[in-house]
């Protein structure tokens, strides 16, 4: 019967996609084939193995390096042995191959925490599930909470933070001991002895300021629904309740206000948009005793919070109400979930969701409808089965990356059901041909603005070109959109950057070709060169309240502090000298950045004394 069902579903698979993209199929295929609890092959650590892997896990933290390495760390599972726990191993794969990097191939490890803010070799957090996950814009991990081992004792929740630099761990902040209680100071107001309370199953994201953002989780008690913003030194409160297991304040759907707040809830997943949006979807609340997971859609603009879609009144279609997806962004901003813990009553995780869903920003579309209920041993080579708490990445080719979960189903060699603890990867590939012919992109620089400007051929069910640009030729983000004109014979376009502010000397633009069946392709990347020749002074340096910058036909003065943040920026339309206060600024050294009227720039150090 089971093989009857693979069979079907398969043949509805190649129905729906087979007719895609003239012949271009979005597909699943294994990248490792694996099997369910199954212990790990760890090999000699440091030390790349094509018979190296994990063993089946849950609930495994992760991220993706700026070379496109895929991590891994922990989760719940085995690693040597038959017998499963908490594990604290840290794995990077390669596109090819596992290398075990750090940690133990034991289970139910202690962290050893060294010294705070200390980087140390023998430095590892203890084993653990469900902790939440970043990169910060230099390119470390970190890691945050859990459940599992601190320092001492049994398992639990934990409250630590952690950074791997690459090469070693720092435990940064919070308690090497378990179920610490959060301590919230003011709500906005950024203060040393903040800290969040122990908690797992919350979600994080990096926004475009550098800045790393947590929210909600279960903990001692509950759940909470409690927003904190990390500045890479202290903690700050920002939005939602000190107090656990809250309701939604829902507002009016779609308006932003003040007032409004996701409940507390754990095992949601989020995403930032390429507006700097965060949204979070799902998860598991409380309502009275009953705790049971959501469909709630939310959307955080860095100010308030906006209720979306989901909850009260819901239509369809949208993703049943389910906790610990697997969840991508892919390269043009869809929004994907696969599988995850659907509503069951009693609530005991016996059943797993296999539908695969896609959020274009808009509207939710039911990509797959997938097994359901485990079948694992029977799974056509195209779908992986149902599985919840699998880990995810975005491959450096777009490919929507899957290892591990598990789901809860028949066993044939023990004749019953039961948990299988899965160690699997597999990819789903989208299909990457965008059918425009680019012939040229160029940028140059008019009087402070940066001109943008290509040519089409051959353009054919276009939808839009994103002009992108980065300061560092590696993180891009979206400076404007132009819709396509769709000509067969192509067309000219053209998108002015007005006077783009920044600390660097280079900008890097490229063109993100986006076709209406969300396929994307990149232009080559220009480079506009900031530095010429202002031939301007500033002093007194070092200064106390006011400086004098003086040169040719000054249009910009910008003033940023020694991390490059943009602290003040005027406009003197050609003017040759400017008395400029300082009055506001604490002690220490600020970058100024001084644009002419032809767009030259340079950048002087100042000391505020």
């Amino acid at each position: 019967m089971h093989s009857a069902k693979g069979i079907l579903l398969l043949s509805l698979f190649l129905a729906v996609f087979c007719t895609k993209m003239r012949g271009q199929v979005n597909t699943w295929s294994f990248l490792h084939n694996g099997g369910f609890n199954q212990p790990g092959v760890y090999g000699t650590k440091g030390v790349p193995d094509p018979l190296n892997k994990p063993g089946g896990r849950i609930a495994s933290a992760t991220w993706k390096d700026n070379n496109g390495n895929l991590w891994l760390f922990g989760g719940s599972g085995y690693s040597t042995t038959s017998t499963r726990g908490f594990l604290n191993d840290l794995w990077k794969y390669d596109s090819s191959k596992w290398t075990w990097i750090s940690g133990s191939s034991l289970i139910d490890e202690h962290g050893v925490y060294g010294t705070k803010g200390v980087a140390n070799p023998a430095n590892i957090p203890g084993g653990r599930s469900e902790a939440v996950t970043w990169v910060d814009n230099s390119g470390n991990f970190w890691l945050f909470g859990g459940k599992g081992f601190a320092a001492t004792s049994t398992w639990a929740a934990l409250n630590d933070l952690w950074k791997w630099d690459g090469n070693n761990w720092t435990w940064i902040s919070g308690s090497n001991n378990t179920s610490q209680l959060g301590v919230y100071g003011v709500k906005g107001v950024t203060a040393t002895s903040n800290i969040p309370g122990a908690r797992n199953g919350a979600v994080g994201w990096k926004d475009n300021s550098g800045n790393l953002w947590l929210f909600g989780g279960y903990g001692p008690g509950g759940t909470f629904n409690d927003l904190w913003k990390w500045d890479g030194n202290n903690w700050t409160w920002v939005s939602g309740s000190n107090q656990i297991t809250q309701p939604s304040i829902y507002g009016t759907q779609g308006i932003a206000n003040a007032a409004n707040c996701p409940g507390g809830r754990d095992g949601s997943v989020g995403w930032v948009d390429n507006s700097g949006n965060f949204w979070l979807f799902g998860g598991a609340s409380f309502s009275g005793t009953l705790y049971y997971p959501n469909d709630e859609l939310w959307k955080w603009d860095g100010v308030n919070w906006t209720w979306i879609k989901g909850g009260p009144g819901s239509s369809t279609p949208i993703p049943a109400g389910r906790q610990v997806p697997a969840a991508w962004k892919d390269n043009i901003g869809n929004f994907w979930i696969f599988g995850g813990l659907p509503y069951q009553s009693p609530m005991v995780q016996t059943k797993t969701l296999g539908d695969f869903w896609k959020w274009n920003g808009s509207v939710w579309t039911l990509v797959l409808e997938g097994i359901n209920d485990g079948f694992y041993q029977n799974y056509p080579s195209l779908n992986p089965g149902s599985r919840a708490y699998a880990a995810s990445w975005v491959n450096n080719n777009g490919d929507l990356v899957i290892f591990g979960g598990y789901n809860y189903s028949y066993i044939s060699n023990l004749g019953s059901y039961g948990y299988r603890y899965l160690n699997d990867m597999l990819k789903y590939s989208l299909a990457s041909v965008v059918p425009v012919t680019l012939t040229s992109f160029t940028a140059k620089r008019i009087n402070g603005d940066i001109l943008c400007k290509w040519n089409t051929a051959n353009e054919i069910n276009m939808s839009h070109f994103n002009v992108q640009k980065s300061f560092d030729g590696i993180n891009f983000s979206n400076a404007g959109k132009i819709n396509a004109v769709n000509r067969l014979q192509g067309n000219d376009y053209s998108f002015t950057d007005n006077h783009p502010t920044t600390i660097s000397n280079k900008i890097y633009y490229r063109l993100e070709m986006v076709d209406r069946n969300g396929l994307i392709s990149f232009s080559s990347i220009a480079i506009i060169n900031l530095t010429g020749k202002t031939k301007i002074s500033i002093g007194p340096n070092p200064a106390s309240d006011y400086i004098t910058v003086t040169g040719n036909s000054i249009q910009f003065i910008s003033i940023y502090d020694n991390e490059g943040r943009l602290l003040q920026s005027s406009n003197w339309n050609g003017v040759s000298s400017i008395l400029l206060s300082l009055s506001t600024f604490t002690r220490g050294l600020y970058q100024i950045k001084v644009i002419n009227t032809n767009g030259d720039v340079e950048t002087r150090q100042v000391i505020k004394k």
